[in-house]
């Protein structure tokens, strides 16, 4: 309890500190490279509190911290020239001068809180031993096949994606994005559900809570909805949402144009 205290703490100092820098150079669309890193920090710290020894511990540990340091570089990359619209829709909804204050509440310390409870998934798998029963086996086997193939369709529809914007403004429906509409956060979410079985395969019901809170999210709050709703204005959204389907993908490419 007193580590988890401690993260708690820590994670708040980390969002105080980067709204600070956000009021310097007057943008905020740079916590999104924060995310991933977060959970890097959060693993790093579980790691080393609780003494972790053997190769699974450090696998997992590599497994994260490749996931967020690749996503981070993905994001610092594509943030260049103005700020994401997403947050210059907030501060012409709150207003600049507001928007100044709202956003720590609104943007970084949310943000940290989220991180906070999606990596109970972490803490979890860190603070507890291995499980050498079969079904334990099967889940950390399972956990590990869903994140090799999570994080492999994340890395490749977020590389798709960067070279298709390379040379259009339109929409994708190019490679994996010809199966699904959002093919990255299908792979997020097959890697978040990697992680869960991974340290649910150790005994804790609470190793769950990255998976069920990153599904939500991805599919009811930040992911899906909102990227859907930025993309209406794009010409020929209407039919390529009858064409594609949002989050699973279709087993075969449409063949539409």
């Amino acid at each position: 309890m007193v580590f988890e205290l401690r993260i708690f703490l820590e994670l708040m100092i980390v969002a105080l500190l980067s709204w600070s820098f956000s009021l310097r150079i007057r943008r905020v669309d740079f916590v999104d490279v924060l995310w991933g890193l977060s959970f890097v920090y959060v693993a790093i710290r579980s790691y080393f509190n609780n003494f972790s020894t053997g190769w699974l511990s450090l696998m997992f540990l590599f497994m994260v911290t490749l996931w967020g340091v690749r996503l981070a570089i993905y994001l610092l990359v594509r943030m260049k020239g103005t700020e994401d619209k997403r947050y210059q829709a907030f501060r012409i909804k709150y207003g600049i001068e507001r928007y100044r204050w709202i956003s720590l509440f609104h943007t970084f310390v949310l943000q940290m809180l989220l991180v906070f409870v999606v990596s109970t998934t972490l803490r979890e798998f860190f603070s507890a031993p291995p499980n050498d029963s079969i079904i334990g086996h099967l889940f950390l086997s399972l956990g590990i096949l869903l994140w090799v193939v999570g994080f492999l369709y994340e890395s490749i529809a977020d590389y798709q994606l960067y070279q298709f914007k390379q040379r259009s403004s339109g929409i994708c429906k190019r490679g994996l994005w010809a199966y699904s509409r959002h093919p990255n956060y299908f792979g997020e979410f097959l890697l978040w559900w990697g992680y869960s079985l991974m340290a649910f395969s150790r005994g804790s019901i609470f190793s769950l809570v990255g998976g069920l809170v990153m599904t939500f999210l991805l599919l009811h709050v930040s992911g899906v909805p909102m990227l859907e709703k930025s993309m209406k204005e794009k010409k020929g959204f209407d039919q390529y949402q009858k064409d594609i389907p949002s989050f699973l993908p279709r087993l075969s490419k449409n063949n539409n144009k």
